[in-house]
């Protein structure tokens, strides 16, 4: 799957995770396994040229992995540069959402790896990491202690293994009878040579070669078998494929039947205490003490069946994979301190006459044939763990992740220069900056960074290298977007009356850099403006601004705008001229219906020229209850009015509604006599007014005095007092 790194020393490959939050790159632990051949026949002792090939086997924890790396971004390595890597992008069997990524590089550059060994073969006989270790006999070469560690989740001073045991039963049918014998791992294995051991930083592979032997008759027969185990940081793998259970007799007369094989975990008195979980009998409280107890032998062949035992010690978790073997197949419990054996299980309980805990997979049948592969995984985790670890772990063997490698070269070509550079919308202390996107490979993709200058100095071409180096960044530029899209920035905190010159670059993920762009100039306006902001009251707005110096400064036109309309002028505010001080100005806008209304101002010098200021929005709000309010003027006069002069005259009644209503204004005098009614009609919600000119319904003007205005709106009443003079 790597064909590009075949033929290469791996001793000059190298695995590395790129750190998103701290943009670096970190050597992770990983080994590559020299292999000679496939499946069942692979070999990891035999071939061992330190050269890499495709048998090999790349090894690496999925949690020591990063995030993804754009494209073209390399580690600091020039050699590496000159041969392709491998993006690995790994992701979960479950979720696909969840998703990590390393990368391997090649050079004969001595680029440091990293220091993490996460297992170690101690010697022959023990292997251990920082979560657990296993020690094996020396004379049977089978696993007989565990501890979990302090550092795993357990206690570093317990050991709660007995031993593994391997169980078969086989029958003998000869013309004197027949007869069944059992072999054990106690009584009938034993070492043949020394372990073989692979140890490497992310796991260890040890195989053991072991002899079967059983007298019959007088006669010892035997037979070779490897035990061979893989461990991890945090388990081992045990596994065999196709065992050929098909025993044929090498004399005339003599039939020979399988009957029982089982392999399962005893553990020893410092288990007791420790509970059993599995699927099959999570409504059962089962705990280890010697004692036997009934229970649920279920298992789910073929697939993945886990149980667990899980303690003050530390918690052992075995997933096997249970194959159609025989023609029964049982989850194999058995607890008692006092000897016997389990009804299904009628082969000797050696050494020892006891069991606690004792844990694995039974299959029986009247005669046991075929193939065989088995895979027991146990894993080494911190103490009292719950049936959910099970589910888990199960699920992540039933779907494992998926490992996609992807090809990368490095990148040399750099983006292609922006020649657009422009500034529009300039004021007394910002402008805006915009041009057009380019690409990542000249004017292909998406580039990665940009960089944005500018300096009062105008850059020579001679010494424009050295004018960036002085220039002021732009800082908080925006990302790249595709080619011939537009962008754009603001630069704040400029002075007034200042031209500036502004140059931009752009960068890709390996850093190669675009040309300098063209040269932009724009020219800050020359009133210094401070402060712009609103104050929002219920129908009108209060705006201020200050300035902190001006020059020619004639004055200030108010522009208002809405979302459905353009900028119109509302008001003018007169400037000082020419000035050092700070000035302040004050503007009210009144009568405000409830909406988003826009303002900016547009300064006018002396001479007629014109500058636009940064705009502010507001956003007014409608009461959310009837009102009245005050009529103004109150008091007021129609004393010597004629006809010909009422337009105009009078007084002005407000008042707000929530809702469309019907509405009736009526006025009143002090005996309660209708005077005049002035609305008597339905209105829709928001500000309302009218007026009262102080005559009656028969135009005739009232006397002097004090009057009462009252209003209808649906069921909502409300009643005010105004004063009439002559």
């Amino acid at each position: 799957e790597l064909p590009e790194f075949l033929d290469t020393p791996i001793d000059q490959i190298f695995m590395f995770a790129y750190r998103y939050d701290t943009d670096t790159w970190e050597a992770i632990p990983f080994q590559i396994d020299e292999v000679e051949g496939t499946g069942a026949s692979r070999n990891y002792f035999s071939d061992r040229d330190g050269i890499f090939d495709s048998d090999d086997e790349l090894v690496f924890m999925v949690k020591d992995l990063g995030a993804k790396v754009p494209d073209g971004y390399w580690i600091d390595d020039p050699e590496s540069r000159l041969f392709p890597r491998y993006e690995l992008e790994v992701i979960d069997g479950i979720d696909s959402t969840k998703r990590a990524w390393g990368y391997l590089f090649k050079s004969s550059s001595s680029i440091p790896k990293s220091p993490l060994d996460y297992v170690d073969s101690v010697s022959d006989e023990e292997i251990q990491s920082l979560f657990y270790r296993v020690s094996f006999c020396p004379n049977r070469g089978i696993p007989i202690h565990f501890i979990i560690t302090d550092e795993g989740g357990g206690d570093s001073n317990t050991e709660i293994l007995d031993r593994l045991k391997f169980r078969v039963k086989i029958e003998v049918k000869t013309v004197l009878g027949t007869q069944t014998y059992s072999l054990h791992e106690n009584d009938n294995v034993s070492v043949k040579e020394a372990p073989w051991i692979v140890d490497g930083p992310v796991r260890v592979f040890r195989n053991a070669f072991l002899q079967f032997h059983k007298t019959i008759g007088g006669q010892t027969f035997t037979g070779d078998f490897p035990l061979p185990i893989l461990f991890y940081p945090y388990s081992m793998n045990i596994g065999a494929d196709n065992i050929n259970l098909d025993i044929a007799s090498d004399f005339s007369g003599v039939s020979v039947k399988l009957k029982l094989i089982r392999y399962s975990f005893d553990f020893n008195t410092f288990a007791i205490g420790m509970r059993f979980i599995n699927p099959y009998n999570l409504d059962r409280n089962i705990v280890v003490d010697g004692v036997y107890e009934s229970m649920n032998h279920t298992v789910d062949a073929p697939g993945w069946n886990w149980f667990l035992l899980t303690g003050s010690p530390g918690s052992v978790l075995m997933v096997n994979y249970v194959p159609k073997l025989g023609s029964e197949q049982w989850l194999y419990y058995f607890d008692k301190k006092d000897g016997g054996a389990w009804y299904k299980d009628d082969t000797p309980n050696v050494p020892n006459d006891a069991s606690y805990g004792d844990s694995g997979i039974l299959f029986k049948g009247d005669d046991i044939k075929g193939t065989f592969s088995f895979v027991t995984n146990t894993y080494f985790l911190p103490a009292n763990q719950t049936a959910a670890i099970g589910d888990s772990i199960t699920r992540f063997l039933e779907y494992p992740v998926k490992v996609h490698p992807q090809i990368q070269f490095f990148d040399t070509t750099p983006p292609a220069t922006i020649a657009d550079l422009s500034v529009d919308n300039v004021t007394d202390s910002t402008m805006l900056v915009f041009w057009h996107a380019v690409g990542d490979d000249s004017t292909q993709g998406r580039a990665a960074k940009y960089e944005l200058r500018y300096s009062k100095i105008f850059p020579m071409p001679s010494f424009i290298d050295l004018w960036w180096d002085y220039a002021t960044p732009v800082p908080n530029m925006p990302e790249p977007q595709e080619s011939g899209s537009l962008q754009s920035v603001v630069i704040d905190n400029l002075k007034p009356n200042t031209n500036y010159y502004l140059v931009i670059k752009v960068r890709d993920e390996a850093n190669n850099q675009s040309e300098y762009s063209n040269v932009a100039m724009a020219a800050t306006l020359d009133v210094e403006l401070i402060t712009f902001y609103a104050q929002v009251f219920e129908r009108y707005v209060v705006l201020h601004w200050s300035t902190a110096s001006e020059t020619n400064n004639f004055g200030f036109e108010i522009q208002r705008r809405t979302e459905d309309e353009d900028y119109q002028t509302i008001g003018f505010v007169k400037g000082n001229g020419t000035t050092t001080e700070v000035c302040h100005y004050r503007y009210v806008d009144e009568n405000l219906a409830a909406s988003k209304y826009y303002y900016r101002l547009k300064q006018i010098d002396t001479n007629g020229q014109v500058h636009f200021y940064r705009e502010i929005v507001v956003q007014t709000r409608l009461p959310q209850t009837f009102v009245l309010y005050q009529n103004y003027p109150n008091p007021f006069s129609i004393a010597g009015a004629h006809r010909a002069n009422w337009r105009g005259k009078g007084t002005t009644i407000e008042f707000y509604l929530p809702e469309a209503v019907n509405v009736r204004v009526t006025i009143f005098n002090l005996l309660g006599h209708k005077v005049s009614t002035l609305v008597d009609k339905p209105m829709p919600a928001g500000f309302h007014k009218c007026r009262w000119d102080g005559r009656d319904w028969q135009l005739r003007e009232v006397p002097a005095g004090v009057y009462f205005y009252r209003i209808q709106a649906g069921s909502w009443t409300a009643i005010r007092k105004l004063l009439v003079l002559r």
